[in-house]
């Protein structure tokens, strides 16, 4: 590990207007003074005092020099933009030039910083979470990082990785005051880009949002159909049977299956078997009223909740299903027509304290008693 003691002398030229008198200020951290009594003499270097303040370039390397192409990419930089660098140059000549290969960590989180960086070359990627996974954001030459955690002097909390061999011009807090004190562009510059990091994370965070919500809504949904599918069904069952309950209120539960699919899938093929579930889909969307839930329960069973609805009521509802779909032809390939299909109902209305598990079970049980009844037909 190299440590650094990076000195820090913040320079302001004044200009006394009689005398015309170049001051300096040089400001230490280990002595906490103030010194503005220096003449500028052209024989004293300046002397450089040692900043209380360790940076680590363990995984970098360091080469102090700007080269003529460094001045054109800071010229034309977000932190420098429209600001004529001749009256910064002496403070960029402080700052420190270094390398990372690829791979190295720029910044890490939960760790203190206290410098920018200003990529010259390569690219740097900025991980929210595992480093390992894709960069939330890349910058290139031009950009800067590291910023926001020397404005609000917290940790960071991203990872900031070298994606490509790079070069980065490293400003220390300090010359960052100093350049600030100096140039007003550059304030505003900083204004710039935090503004910037706010838009492009508002919009991260709309685009997060919506993947999220499309996350859940495949999650719950039923690939072929597009109806609920039974991950959804447990939860959304659950609710209304509890307010029902509640409010002292019939719930009941429909189990339909249709009749003999596995020999539709074996004269027809798979394909024909998707139709006629899709089909028998768009049927029970078509015929069932807003209020109700639906829900492919698995293979070629559906399972339906009817809130606030009798056994009496449900079982012309039910009817109703079963005449629609043995009416219903399906469309098949090069306009050929699937024959109708049937299907058998089981009805089961919500007992007090009853579970969902048992309520499905009740269903299923008259499902299947309308399958010994010959099919086609509705049980209780």
């Amino acid at each position: 590990m190299i440590t650094c003691y990076i000195d820090v002398l913040v320079i302001y030229f004044l200009w006394k207007a009689q005398f015309k008198t170049l001051v300096y200020y040089s400001y230490s951290k280990v002595i906490g003074e103030y010194s503005d009594n220096c003449i500028w003499n052209p024989c004293i270097y300046m002397d450089y005092k040692i900043l209380n303040t360790k940076i680590n370039f363990e995984n970098s390397g360091i080469n102090y020099a700007l080269n003529a192409h460094d001045f054109v990419v800071i010229e034309k930089s977000r932190l420098f933009r429209d600001i004529s660098l001749e009256s910064i140059e002496y403070l960029l000549n402080i700052c420190q030039v270094i390398e990372f290969t690829p791979g190295k960590e720029v910044l890490a989180p939960n760790k203190f910083n206290s410098c920018i960086y200003v990529v010259l070359t390569g690219r740097l990627g900025v991980h929210l979470g595992d480093p390992g996974f894709s960069p939330h954001i890349v910058f290139s030459a031009g950009d800067c990082v590291g910023e926001m955690s020397i404005l609000d002097g917290k940790p960071v909390s991203a990872y900031v990785i070298a994606k490509e061999h790079s070069r980065l011009l490293m400003i220390h807090q300090e010359a960052l005051w100093a350049l600030i004190n100096v140039s007003h562009g550059v304030a505003r510059n900083i204004l710039y880009i935090l503004a910037g990091r706010m838009r492009y994370n508002n919009e991260a965070l709309v685009t997060s949002v919506k993947m999220q919500q499309e996350t859940e809504r495949v999650a719950m949904t039923d690939g072929l159909t597009g109806l609920h599918n039974r991950h959804w069904l447990s939860d959304a069952f659950k609710r209304q049977m509890h307010r029902c309950e509640l409010d002292n209120l019939p719930c009941t539960v429909i189990m339909l299956d249709i009749d003999h699919f596995k020999q539709v899938n074996d004269r027809y093929g798979h394909i024909a078997g998707d139709r006629i579930l899709c089909s028998v889909a768009k049927v029970l969307i078509n015929t069932m009223r807003p209020a109700d839930l639906i829900s492919r329960y698995g293979g070629e069973e559906f399972a339906l909740c009817l809130p606030e609805t009798s056994t009496k009521d449900t079982r012309l509802i039910a009817e109703r299903l079963r005449a629609s779909i043995a009416s219903t032809t399906t469309s098949f390939e090069e306009g050929k027509q699937l024959p109708p299909v049937t299907v058998s109902i089981g009805i089961a209305q919500m007992q007090p304290g009853q579970t969902l598990d048992s309520l499905i079970s009740a269903a299923d049980n008259a499902l299947y008693r309308a399958k010994a009844q010959g099919r086609n037909c509705i049980s209780e």
